[in-house]
């Protein structure tokens, strides 16, 4: 029987849970509570929404539930080829390296 953490971090009255996503990236500001966050803009959303829907497409493939595949390096290039699509080519992934998990580190060298 484990003994209970007397220092584990527990919400106590007055405090709320902060944003919780499936996504492995953030899409929106979160807030450092001084300030709140600015809300969410259609780009974001965007990205948001085409990340879930590639992931529903490829998890089933693989035999993954879609947040296993989120979990994956499957899904971080999910999530990077998304960016891509909404705000330009800033990261260098290919969409064989969301589908095909052998394919993550074949394209670095020395990989």
């Amino acid at each position: 029987m484990m003994a209970q953490n007397r220092h584990a971090f527990r919400l106590r009255p007055g405090m709320r849970r902060g944003l919780r996503t499936e996504i492995p990236l953030p899409t929106r500001l979160v807030s450092n509570e001084e300030f709140p966050p600015l809300p969410q803009t259609a780009a974001q959303r965007e990205v948001e929404h085409r990340i879930l829907a590639e992931a529903g497409r490829l998890a089933p493939r693989l035999g993954l539930s879609r947040r296993e595949f989120l979990r994956t390096s499957g899904g971080m290039a999910t999530s990077l080829l998304a960016m891509n699509a909404v705000f330009g080519r800033f990261f260098d992934v290919l969409p064989v390296e969301a589908a095909e998990p052998a394919a993550a580190g074949d394209t670095r060298p020395g990989g």
